[in-house]
């Protein structure tokens, strides 16, 4: 099984400057959404597949999560009702990009404030699971240690912090599915990849004007002996 791991700026995710008023709203909606998330909810378990296939079927050196200054965000965008995905960082030091979405195009912003990726194929015939083992219990089982109480999340918008007292609100995962993954991920040419996704993700509305959005967090999987952190931040201009 290979892994990939990805610190999600939720920057796939803003809103315009926030008085305490609206902030409430926009906590409670995102709040309920995660919930909703980790009941099976199809509609974040599309997402999150849509956004790792807007990911691993691109070749590394466009990887939007490797990414200087925000133009790989605009590469294939996948999903035609109104989100846009945002790619995490990939290294511990501070990020900054900038974006410009139509509003009349995408109302909404979809990112992982941090998660992983793992995959199993014809690339390596030692992966998969083992003894009658589903391929869902052997990615969440892999995956267990590393994503049970990431630290440092961040999700603020404006300078308003958007992460809820029980930050697990956020977590979901992908569920098993297949699709071709990027040989420069894979490591061979392959038609189909076992894919299992899972972490922390948020889906946010978007409004007209500039805002900022910070998004990071940290992974600590001592057992592999892995550790990862990042940080971005995205001034996102929405325009009509």
């Amino acid at each position: 099984m290979k892994t990939t791991y990805l610190l999600c700026i939720l920057t796939m995710l803003l809103i315009t400057s926030c008085q305490k008023s609206e902030v409430a709203p926009e906590q409670s909606s995102l709040s309920t959404l995660a919930k909703a998330a980790r009941r099976g909810n199809d509609e974040i378990q599309t997402l999150i597949r849509a956004w790792n296939e807007w990911v691993f079927t691109r070749p590394f050196s466009v990887a939007p999560f490797n990414d200087p200054t925000g133009e790989f965000q605009y590469l294939d965008q996948p999903y035609s009702s109104g989100i846009f995905m945002l790619g995490p960082g990939a290294s511990p030091d501070p990020i900054y990009r900038t974006v410009t979405i139509s509003l009349s195009q995408y109302q909404y912003v979809f990112t992982p404030l941090v998660g992983r990726t793992a995959y199993a194929g014809p690339c390596d015939p030692t992966s998969g699971p083992k003894g009658g083992q589903t391929f869902e219990a052997y990615f969440q089982i892999a995956l267990k240690e590393s994503l049970n109480g990431p630290s440092g999340l961040i999700l603020s918008w404006d300078g308003v912090s958007l992460l809820s007292k029980n930050p697990n609100e956020l977590r979901a995962n992908s569920g098993v599915w297949s699709f071709t993954v990027h040989p420069d991920y894979s490591g061979c040419e392959t038609p189909s990849t076992t894919v299992y996704a899972d972490g922390y993700w948020a889906k946010m509305p978007l409004t007209l004007g500039t805002h900022t959005l910070i998004v990071g967090g940290a992974i600590d999987a001592k057992k592999e002996k892995f550790t990862f952190s990042s940080i971005v931040t995205y001034t996102i201009h929405v325009i009509e």
